[in-house]
């Protein structure tokens, strides 16, 4: 007999269940059958875990409060009809004007394209002003800062890879 099948059967019998430590206690309106018994010693463990968890104080078929969780999924309450008046008003939402973005430079762009697709030489680059560990990450990195809104210097930047870009001239 499995632990479900088990518990269905004391609920069906009117038995409550109740964890005192690592002891199980019952109360039944009726003596348990031997087998009944021989089972829930085999379960024990299992019956002291479902009694440990949250109780789900559901109500049985019989009217009553148990604190196991039933072994069948309640029925489900018939849904309601809504009318359209009930319903809240939608909340506005604030209005936000943002600035178009000026395109790039031709030249930038098929640079980002190129940064976008993958096809950028990987590996650290040697800047004008420096290093950069990837050509690809530098350029989709100041590419991001001039959608945000630092374009002057990230219109600079770019110039700086697109300085260090070996196949430029394909583009």
């Amino acid at each position: 007999m499995t632990l479900n099948a088990l518990l269905s059967d004391l609920e069906r019998l009117g038995v409550a269940l109740e964890a005192d430590g690592d002891r199980l206690r019952y109360k039944a309106p009726a003596p348990l059958p031997p087998a009944l018994l021989s089972e829930l010693k085999v379960h024990k463990a299992g019956v002291l875990a479902r009694l440990a968890g949250p109780p789900d104080y559901s109500v049985t078929r019989s009217g009553r409060r148990i604190g196991l969780p039933l072994t069948e999924a309640p029925e489900p309450e018939p849904a309601r009809p809504v009318s359209v008046g009930t319903l809240p008003e939608p909340r506005s939402l604030p209005r936000f004007s943002v600035p178009p973005v000026p395109p790039l430079p031709e030249p930038l762009a098929a640079l980002v394209r190129a940064a976008s697709a993958g096809v950028l030489p990987p590996g650290p680059v040697k800047l004008d002003t420096g290093q950069a560990d990837s050509l690809k990450d530098y350029t989709l990195g100041w590419a991001a800062a001039y959608l945000l809104g630092d374009r002057e210097h990230a219109l600079s930047e770019l110039w700086r890879a697109y300085g260090a870009w070996p196949k430029r001239s394909e583009a």
